[in-house]
């Protein structure tokens, strides 16, 4: 049987109203109690926090986000400086490699003769003949000569 009494939260009794009779404070004490009630100021995470120098771990101490950090950042380094050293491989490669045939292209002939001499035309300013020669060609192309005509201007004292 409900009598006079009120379903309301107030008027259950709690440890404030059991003990004396309810005065107008009283019924919004709630909102200002210190004693760590639900209170909407209070601050949800503390303001207190203890400020992380940032080397006050243990030189060995690092958690795996930030040795997975330093193991990527290693190879990043090392694919880096890998890249340009392969690179610059390749191209010392490349140009010892010209080097060495154009030596090998621009070597002179080796073993020049003259094997005959004829058709021999003298004159005060000029003498004409054929000179057969042979040589050994050391380079990596051959040099054919079919014909040549070679001029000597020469004067007598």
């Amino acid at each position: 049987r409900q009598g006079r009494r009120n379903n309301t939260p107030r008027s259950h009794p709690n440890y404030r109203t059991i003990g004396g009779p309810k005065s107008m404070s009283d019924e919004y004490g709630d909102d200002f109690d210190a004693d760590g009630a639900d209170d909407e100021r209070t601050p949800l995470v503390n303001s207190n926090r203890l400020s992380r120098n940032r080397n006050g771990r243990r030189p060995g101490s690092a958690s795996m986000r930030q040795m997975e950090y330093l193991e990527h950042r290693q190879r990043n380094c090392f694919s880096r400086y890998g890249g340009c050293v392969i690179a610059s491989f390749l191209i010392l490669i490349l140009i010892g490699g010209a080097a060495t045939f154009l030596a090998a292209l621009l070597r002179p002939l080796l073993d020049v003769q003259v094997t005959k001499l004829s058709n021999v035309l003298a004159s005060e300013q000029e003498i004409m003949l054929d000179v057969h020669v042979s040589a050994v060609n050391p380079n990596i192309f051959p040099i054919s000569i079919s014909n040549m005509d070679v001029n000597i201007f020469a004067k007598s004292r």
